[in-house]
């Protein structure tokens, strides 16, 4: 319906595509090749939109989250053909640091889980994961991340 945004969800698709590529993972087959196409077709559009606005609107990106989530769904070999857009600049600690813990830990997730996993993403991950695990707090029966408002999906994480 015209009523209905023009634009994409981007975590959405980004939790689409990675859970489609982790079915077909466990069952050894890529029986969705058409429907992950279209979506990382959608969600590449849609961070390349959210980067254009940024700079018509605001002058300089800076929606990290949207990025993260970008990666998570594309995977992190993605190349986005934008430098401000790198998979490095997300990784500077003053990008990193404005991520939800969720956000980073499921970064770290992807970097765990990456096909072809070496020495550097094992140590971004552990990076993330250390920082992560400074802000956990524990106490008789639960366990928490100290900073962050109440957030369920960051503390299942953990």
């Amino acid at each position: 319906p015209s009523s209905m945004s023009p634009f994409t969800d981007l975590r959405l698709q980004a939790f689409a595509l990675y859970l489609t590529s982790r079915v077909d993972e466990l069952n050894g087959r890529q029986g969705t090749a058409n429907l992950v196409s279209t979506w990382k077709s959608a969600l590449n559009l849609e961070m390349m939109r959210i980067y254009q606005d940024s700079l018509r609107y605001g002058g300089t990106f800076s929606s990290w989250s949207s990025l993260a989530a970008a990666y998570i769904g594309l995977g992190l070999e993605h190349n986005f053909n934008v430098p401000a857009l790198h998979l490095a600049r997300l990784l500077e600690s003053s990008q990193l640091n404005t991520l939800q813990s969720s956000q980073q830990a499921q970064l770290a997730i992807a970097f765990l889980r990456h096909p072809n996993r070496n020495s550097t993403h094992e140590e971004w991950a552990s990076q993330i994961l250390s920082a992560l695990l400074t802000r956990l707090r524990v106490a008789t029966r639960t366990a928490y991340i100290d900073g962050e408002a109440f957030d369920l999906e960051a503390n299942a994480y953990v």
